[in-house]
């Protein structure tokens, strides 16, 4: 069905693009497919999947194929390196395989489009992505076979009115239509026609999980499988030697278990040998890619002269606010580096060809840029760091870290802090976290607990009394009552409009502040990591204690946004979220929980990874137990005694939430490193006989 459908070759080189520079065991660079594994799926709403249960469920990400092949769509959400683009990427060819005509889309570079110019414009995106004979069959084919893999949906740059607009008209050229985002889209007023998530009713909603032991087995073999050939018993120790590479760095709770690092550990576990992975902090992890592929390529005698090429060409390039460069000016580049060497490389050819074989570079129209953006942010900082002296570049890194809510200025600063132990470079992230830790409002459990606790209550009388969600549905919602789609769109009204405007500055201006702080919260795990006990620029305790203190407030900032959409979806509680059929339907009620616990069980794992990047005193800054707690969990070898659960769940028998939070880190606890010794299955039965109740 499909032998007339091909992608062209930009899009297929895309596509097959790991993201990052590896081989196993000395192979050539392989292509995503090969060694993709689906990571499991979160759900907080179903939409047209199956496997949800009463609180939401667990499900292989693969059944996105045959549930968008039978329409609809799905939101995915997940932090940042949690693989959202890989997998929108190994859809794109499942799909195609399929006969189905995937497109893809970036957020971040997306304009949305008049109503009466969407059709056009989405055709552009498929004429840019397809061979010139594909894309004349596919303007003839239904809207029924088109799938739209928008990437980065929480990054479109647009008011309210107009992306509610946009989303819900998807359904007319699209037959389903897959969205991925850190955090749900946010709104000022909720649209009828989108569910609390902000995307279309009937949407499922999920977030993306770390892998867990399972699922590293299986990417452990598909690594190996295509790492150098050798006897079976050789092989078997390999892949022995790996796993416990991968086990040590994850069980030290060094990084999440997300693909990136886990193939990152492997590349690194292969190529060092017996040694295996040492690096404890993002910025070395992709320092070592950067590196090695060079190394590899150019031979460690040039390594210096193209470490000084690639730092002065990203700094030309930020200079200029461009990630290209024309062929022109980087052979003019050439020649200045090579003028302060003794024995450069031999011509701007050999240099290119050195860089585009080791896939730092690639060529784009009679030009060059980085071929991932990860080695232009290293390459930026490494050029800073190596100039801090320089009193312009202080003022330069001062702007940096006051735009932490810009992309390129935050991954720029999060690589510096690995590169650099500068007390100037130190002082200014002591006083961004100080001065954001002291202007937001911290997280007060008083405040904060007791609705989701009733929410707890609510939930619980319906799985206690077995009412099934469709005896709800005719309960709360009769089956004649429809809901209008209202047109979503500017008032003429120039009072509402102005309303309406101010809502959106607010909920704008909050969305970049809870990017500076979740930026400044990653870069401040690298200072931490950087700067052991008794080193030379020993980072102040007051450093720790001002980030819990920021992390807490974004827990509550994160929190405030969940009881905005909680509020602009009042009388809905009743309603059920549709599943196309599969039975496997939730209550916005539900959905709600969900909502709420993967903002907590997301802060929970970003607040274990800070406390492990520092130095032992920083481990003991968490003055709440609860969290204290949940933290320890992720920790394979130091998790806190069961007679300390016991006791906190004793002691807190009114506490609902916290109950069912730390049975969720246990349970995410088990499935990362899987049921040695019964731990996990421990807290289970303390929260099951009645603890905490």
């Amino acid at each position: 069905m499909t032998e007339n459908y091909e992608f062209n070759e930009d899009f297929n080189e895309f596509i097959n693009d790991t993201g990052i520079q590896i081989k196993p065991g000395g192979r050539e660079t392989l292509s995503l497919g090969d060694i993709y594994v689906f990571p499991d799926l979160d759900i907080l709403s179903p939409g047209r999947l199956t496997g949800a249960g009463p609180r939401g469920g667990r499900i292989s990400s693969s059944a996105l194929v045959d549930a968008a092949a039978e329409g609809g769509g799905a939101l995915i959400c997940g932090p940042v390196d949690s693989g959202k683009t890989s997998l929108l990427k190994v859809l794109a060819r499942r799909f195609l395989d399929t006969g189905l005509f995937p497109v893809y889309a970036d957020g971040k570079a997306l304009r949305v489009p008049l109503p009466e110019e969407t059709s056009e414009f989405l055709l552009g995106k498929y004429s840019r992505q397809y061979t010139s004979e594909s894309y004349g069959l596919i303007k003839g084919e239904p809207a029924e076979r088109r799938i739209l893999l928008l990437d980065n949906a929480d990054r479109i740059r647009t008011g309210s009115a107009e992306l509610g607009s946009f989303l819900l008209g998807l359904r007319d050229h699209f037959g389903a239509v897959i969205l991925t985002a850190v955090n749900p889209p946010e709104f000022t007023d909720l649209p009828e026609g989108l569910s609390v998530f902000g995307v279309p009713e009937g949407y499922a909603v999920c977030g993306i999980a770390e892998l867990g032991h399972a699922l590293r087995e299986e990417l452990i073999s598909k690594w190996t499988e295509r790492g150098e050939a050798g006897d079976e018993k050789a092989s078997a120790q390999r892949k022995d030697r790996l796993r416990g590479a991968v086990d040590m760095v994850l069980g030290r709770n060094l990084v999440p278990s997300y693909p990136v690092f886990v193939l990152t550990i492997l590349h690194m576990a292969d190529s060092e040998g017996p040694a295996g992975p040492s690096a404890s902090s993002y910025g070395q992890y992709y320092e070592y890619l950067i590196t090695k592929s060079l190394k590899d390529t150019a031979g460690r005698e040039s390594l210096p002269f193209f470490i000084r090429f690639l730092s002065e060409l990203a700094y030309r390039m930020f200079s200029r606010s461009s990630r290209w460069i024309s062929e022109e000016n980087i052979e003019t580049l050439v020649g200045e580096v090579s003028a302060d060497f003794a024995d450069p490389p031999e011509g701007p050819g050999t240099v290119i060809t050195a860089l585009l074989e080791s896939e730092t570079l690639a060529g784009r129209e009679s030009g060059y840029e980085f071929r991932h953006g990860y080695a232009y942010h290293y390459f930026a900082a490494l050029y800073f760091s190596r100039n801090l002296h320089k009193e312009h570049v202080k003022e330069e890194v001062k702007s940096l870290s006051g735009r932490l809510d810009e992309e390129e200025c935050a991954n720029i600063m999060l690589f510096l802090t690995h590169l650099s132990a500068d007390p100037f470079l130190l002082e200014q992230i002591a006083r961004n976290v100080e001065y954001a830790a002291a202007s937001e409002e911290p997280y007060r459990r008083e405040e904060e607990e007791p609705y989701l606790d009733e929410l707890i209550r609510e939930l619980e009388k319906l799985i206690d009394k077995d009412r099934k969600l469709r005896e709800i549905r005719a309960e709360y919602v009769p089956e004649a009552e429809t809901h209008s789609r209202q047109p979503i769109g500017f008032r003429t009204n120039g009072a509402d409009i102005r309303v309406r405007r101010r809502k959106e500055a607010a909920v704008f201006v909050s969305s970049r502040r809870s990017l500076f702080i979740d930026a400044l919260l990653r870069i401040s795990s690298g200072a931490l990591t950087g700067q052991p006990a008794g080193g030379p620029y020993l980072v102040p305790r007051e450093f720790g204690e001002n980030i819990y203190a920021l992390w807490s407030s974004a827990l509550r900032r994160r929190k405030r946004e969940a009881d905005r959409v909680r509020k602009a979806a009042e009388g809905r509680e009743g309603r059920v979220l549709e599943s196309g059929g599969t039975g496997e339907e939730l209550s916005y009620t539900t959905a709600l929980y969900g909502l709420y616990m993967r903002i907590y069980m997301n802060a929970v794992r970003q607040l274990s990874l800070l406390t492990e990047a520092g130095a032992p005193e920083y481990t003991n800054t968490i003055p709440d137990e609860l969290m204290r707690i949940c933290a320890g969990l992720f920790r394979k070898d130091e998790a806190p005694g069961i007679d300390t659960i016991s006791r906190f769940l004793e002691e807190n028998r009114e506490r609902r939430f916290a109950g069912e939070l730390i049975r969720e880190c246990a349970l995410h606890r088990s499935r990362l490193f899987g049921g040695e010794d019964g731990y996990s299955k421990e807290i289970g039965k303390l929260l099951d006989s009645g603890e905490g109740k």
